[in-house]
């Protein structure tokens, strides 16, 4: 098994509490290649804005309501990293 790439956030999370108190901070996110079960959680997003936290989440294995926090920046970059590991896409029709 592979081991899981490391992206270090550049806008690190904090976690608050119902007070409103910091509880955690997140400074990195553990991206793990992605497996069959973990692309079936796409199934029900809408749009790619919405597959694409749902694959940073299955592969960073964090609930979707922490990868809503993330920063813009954030979520593109470790978009890239989680992307990288589906390989090459599909082919699309065009002749070289």
């Amino acid at each position: 098994m592979s081991q899981p790439v490391v992206y270090k956030l550049k806008h690190p999370l904090e976690l608050r509490n119902g007070a409103g108190e910091v509880t955690e901070t997140i400074h990195e996110l553990q991206l793990h290649r992605l497996k069959g079960r973990d692309m079936r959680a796409m199934d029900g997003a809408k749009g790619n804005g919405s597959a694409l936290l749902a694959m940073i989440a299955a592969s960073a294995r964090i609930p979707p309501s922490t990868v809503d926090l993330l920063d813009g920046e954030d979520v593109t970059d470790a978009g890239v990293v989680v992307g990288g590991f589906l390989g090459g896409s599909l082919a699309t029709g065009a002749k070289s």
